[in-house]
């Protein structure tokens, strides 16, 4: 260290071209050893220290220079006094201001570490899908994973995928269900739907997919229980007119007040959702319970997975109300979730929280279905 009396003998006998000056730059006109310039602007490496220098050899070293304030004569005209401690106790001085700093950084860098620590243990972990039914679907599948010409290719926590398998419960169809991951999709699938996508059917060396052609298909198969009138071509045309209103109407909505994050857009599309379910209601057979009366029918299978999302994904992560007692809507509500049929389909409701937080929570690539409803884009 070179304390402020020292460094002045100091510039004495480097020179003063070894001193910071503005004459390396602009001369004095009287210079009587004409050198050369550093061009203006131009920064260059600094001249190398004459040997003796502190810092000649390249080892750092300090120097300790007087903030001048009120001066030593007690004018407060900048007059330096002389130095109130001894060289070895300014060196000291200036280590321990060194080390105090490094130590309140090292402990600043420690803290920050400490709370990027606890913020991600602090925060939740995300739920994923489930592979596998729960419940009493879990029941049903294992009573149908024998070999059969009919397999149904399906995901437990689809709804698209409950639709045809309520119908084949309905309609007492023998079939085999093959249990996916829709995300994982196997070679046997894609023989079937080359997209992947589930609800799959294949019936011996024939296969096909999308819901409602399967649902169609299986009325054609002419087996069990009739879910669309027979003999009724008006009554009939008139079901699969307001199965489109669902596809078209309800389906959407249901994904858009879910997937939505902002709560007056939430509030604006669950009202589109109620009011669709309100002309699908005045749709319906006034006594009920279903659409067309006493027992389930093509409509009902149609828009039942939904129904019973209702309560086990809008009503946890979007406030979805229940029904009003009494109400039309509320019975066929009632109706549907007391169905043997939907309930041998549906598994425990953790299957459905977790299932669906990915699509509340509208996190990237979570299906092609959850892309289109944020793109605008038709249903795939």
């Amino acid at each position: 260290m070179i304390a402020e009396g020292a460094a002045n003998d100091a510039g004495a006998v480097l020179g003063a071209e070894s001193m910071s000056s503005g004459n390396a730059v602009f001369p004095p006109p009287d210079d009587p050893e004409p050198r050369d310039r550093q061009p203006f602007g131009v920064l260059t490496p600094n001249p190398p220290l004459p040997e003796g220098h502190p810092g000649a050899n390249g080892q750092r070293f300090f120097t300790i220079q007087r903030v001048n304030g009120n001066g030593a004569n007690g004018k407060n005209d900048g007059v330096s006094g002389g130095h109130r401690h001894t060289l070895e106790e300014s060196d000291r001085v200036k280590k321990n201001s060194v080390q105090r700093y490094l130590l309140k950084e090292a402990r600043e860098k420690k803290k920050a570490s400490s709370v990027r620590a606890m913020s991600t243990q602090n925060q939740p972990s995300q739920k994923t899908y489930h592979t596998k039914a729960t419940g009493l679907a879990a029941l049903t599948v294992s009573n149908h994973s024998s070999e059969n010409e009919l397999k149904l290719y399906g995901s437990c926590f689809c709804p698209f995928v409950q639709r045809v398998w309520i119908a084949l419960e309905a309609k007492g169809i023998p079939y085999q269900y093959i249990e996916v991951d829709p995300y994982k999709k196997p070679q046997s699938l894609l023989e079937v739907n080359p997209r992947g996508l589930v609800p799959a059917l294949r019936h011996g060396d024939w296969g096909s997919h999308e819901s409602t052609v399967l649902l169609e298909y299986l009325e054609d198969l002419n087996t069990g229980p009739p879910l669309l009138p027979p003999g009724d071509a008006k009554l009939r045309a008139y079901c699969r007119l307001w199965a489109d209103f669902i596809n078209r109407n309800i389906v959407p909505n249901f994904y858009r007040v879910l997937q939505e994050q902002d709560e007056q857009k939430q509030i604006s599309n669950a009202q589109e959702l109620k009011d669709a379910f309100a002309t699908l209601v005045n749709a319906a057979d006034s006594q009920g319970p279903f659409f067309l009366g006493a027992n389930i029918s093509f409509v009902d299978v149609q828009v039942a997975p939904w129904i019973i999302r209702l309560s086990r994904v809008l009503k946890p992560y979007r406030a979805w109300p229940d029904p009003d007692a009494g109400s039309r809507w509320g019975a066929w509500v009632n109706a549907i979730e007391a169905n043997e049929h939907v309930k041998a389909t549906t598994s425990d409701d953790e299957l459905y929280i977790d299932s669906y937080e990915r699509y509340a929570q509208n996190r990237p690539n979570t299906s092609l279905l959850a892309s289109a409803i944020n793109s605008g884009r038709s249903l795939p």
